[in-house]
């Protein structure tokens, strides 16, 4: 009796803590930046990206970036504003919590 009323309270601390884990901001924002990650990789061919980034010359750059953002896909764009948007949302995160720890002690 005793062993199985604390395997259910254990139980339920786990859980707590696995609750706790899943409902943390920084885990939220890694599991959207990798998933963003993911569909940007299967709509986006990388290497051939670099390969026309290095045969662009310099002075043209500009221009061939802003055309390739033009015409890009939906999804493609999607993923990047994704994940632009999840890096400048987390470093704000950790720069205000290290910024208000600083001011606290």
């Amino acid at each position: 009796m005793k062993n199985t009323l604390h395997n259910r309270i254990m139980r339920r601390i786990y859980i707590a803590f696995a609750l706790r884990i899943a409902t943390h901001t920084v885990t939220i924002h890694t599991a959207l930046f990798v998933l963003a990650l993911y569909v940007f990789g299967v709509v986006v061919h990388v290497q051939r990206i670099v390969e026309a980034l290095l045969r662009t010359p310099l002075g043209n750059m500009p221009r061939y970036l802003l055309s390739a953002f033009m015409g890009a896909e939906v999804l493609t764009l999607i993923a990047l504003g994704t994940m632009l948007f999840v890096v400048v949302s987390l470093l704000r995160q950790v720069g205000t919590h290290f910024f208000m720890r600083a001011h606290v002690a």
